[in-house]
């Protein structure tokens, strides 16, 4: 595409996700990375190749979301810092509140705690350290226009944010309080471009559709033409109710043929409705083979904020990343790198 082009890259990032867009100015922008744990693709220094970046934006507060944006906010020429949670002093101090277990669960339990709030001191260290803009956004956002791309704000809600902070205060004060779930404070970015709509869906929970689609209406913006998967396709992202109870998820704010990209690299996503459901809705391309196979996500059940399998099993990877390119007269092309 020879005229002014907006691209946009999935990258291979095991557990997580790795978004690269690159705007029509020259400029870049990273939204949400973590590092590859297969090697098929470069290093987030190389990526980004020193070039100026106008944001880069943690959706939520997971490491499999931020991990290489330390390194991005550490050591390259970020223009602005975006986030969805406030403040960021509370979270760090939620993260070392945790239940009490027996032993040896309680210091499996404090490992989680401090790593999350290790997590969240190196990412806010260097914004703080380099004096890096920062900005907190949710629904009440206006939208912001950078190089002729426009950034819509489609959550978190005021809502939720109320409603997690409220479960906060309340696990702060009571040990045995249910604590809040980073996932419900997801930024959900609607990029708009040549008449063409990206969504990006962060790790939203099925609770946020009906906000965003409120918003989606009051913004008047068309169908979404591609979907990044909310969630990796876990059942939470999704009201898999039957039709007849009108459910709404994500594909429902897009065209029916939409272009949807999924981030799953360990065997506990999708969920298998999930999977049925994206192959009816959506024209489903993921960075990983699918065929491995799934088993329970918590076999311990542990009450535990990220209780994972103790046996998880790899992916094996299908596309290094996927390149979206769109430009200003809403010409579009699709490439899946092996």
């Amino acid at each position: 595409m020879t005229s002014p082009c907006l691209r946009i890259r999935f990258l291979e990032s095991g557990v997580g996700e790795t978004i690269v867009i690159e705007l029509p100015d020259g400029r870049l922008a990273v939204v949400d990375a973590h590092p590859s744990t297969t090697h098929s693709r470069s290093d987030i220094a190389d990526l980004v190749n020193g070039r100026t970046i106008a944001f880069a934006c943690l959706t939520h507060p997971h490491q499999d979301h931020g991990l290489d944006l330390i390194k991005v906010l550490e050591h390259e020429a970020v223009q602005e810092f975006w986030y969805s949670f406030s403040p960021a002093a509370k979270f760090v101090f939620s993260a070392t509140q945790r239940k009490k277990f027996l032993s040896p669960l309680n210091e499996f339990a404090e490992t989680i705690a401090l790593g999350w709030a290790n997590f969240m001191i190196d990412i806010f260290a260097p914004v703080a350290a380099r004096d890096i803009p920062e900005r907190s956004l949710n629904e009440s956002s206006r939208e912001i226009e950078l190089g002729g791309v426009t950034f819509h704000f489609l959550a978190p809600s005021h809502w939720s944010i109320n409603q997690e902070e409220k479960r906060l205060e309340k696990s702060l004060v009571k040990a045995t309080a249910e604590p809040p779930d980073p996932n419900a404070f997801s930024l959900i970015l609607g990029i708009e471009y040549g008449g063409k709509v990206i969504l990006l869906a962060a790790d939203a929970l099925k609770a946020s559709w009906t906000a965003v689609a409120k918003l989606w209406r009051r913004f008047n913006l068309p169908a979404a033409h591609v979907l990044k998967v909310p969630h990796h396709g876990g059942k939470d992202a999704f009201d898999l109710r039957p039709t007849g109870q009108k459910p709404l998820n994500c594909w429902d704010l897009c065209e029916k043929d939409v272009v949807a990209i999924l981030f799953a690299g360990d065997a506990r996503h999708p969920h298998d409705e999930v999977l049925k459901k994206l192959e009816a809705n959506t024209n489903l391309i993921s960075l990983f083979h699918l065929n491995a196979s799934r088993g329970p996500s918590n076999p311990l059940h542990l009450e535990i904020p990220g209780a994972r399998a103790v046996e998880k099993a790899a992916r094996q990877v299908q596309h290094s990343e996927i390149v979206l390119e769109l430009d200003v007269a809403g010409r579009y092309s699709i490439q899946k790198l092996p």
